[in-house]
C-alpha cells in the first residue's frame, strides 16, 4: 500500500510492515499485527484522494519483483547452496 514503512522479512519472502506514513493506527486492519509508531509520529496530511491513486491489480504478476532503478535482484533459486 501506498506509504508502508516496513523490511523484508528473508524468512517469509514479503513485507513486514512497520506502519503506515498516512495512517494514525497502532494495528493493521484485519488486527493481527501491532504497529509501534514513531514517537510524536503524525500521519502525512492531508491524505492522498482516491482521485490521486491508480488500482491496477493486473499490473504486476504473481513472483513479479518491483524494485528502484539501479537495484540489482537476485534470485535465490539462481544460486547454488
Amino acid at each position: 500500500m501506498i506509504g508502508d514503512v516496513g523490511y523484508l522479512d528473508k524468512s517469509k519472502g514479503s513485507l513486514r510492515q512497520l506502519f503506515n506514513t498516512f495512517h494514525d493506527v497502532k494495528s493493521s486492519p484485519d488486527g493481527t499485527e501491532q504497529y509501534n509508531l514513531p514517537d510524536n509520529f503524525k500521519p502525512i496530511q492531508p491524505p492522498l484522494a482516491e482521485w490521486e491513486t491508480i488500482r491496477d491489480p493486473n499490473k504486476f504478476g504473481v513472483n513479479s519483483v518491483v524494485t528502484s532503478e539501479g537495484i540489482q535482484v537476485i534470485n535465490s533459486s539462481d544460486q547454488s547452496m
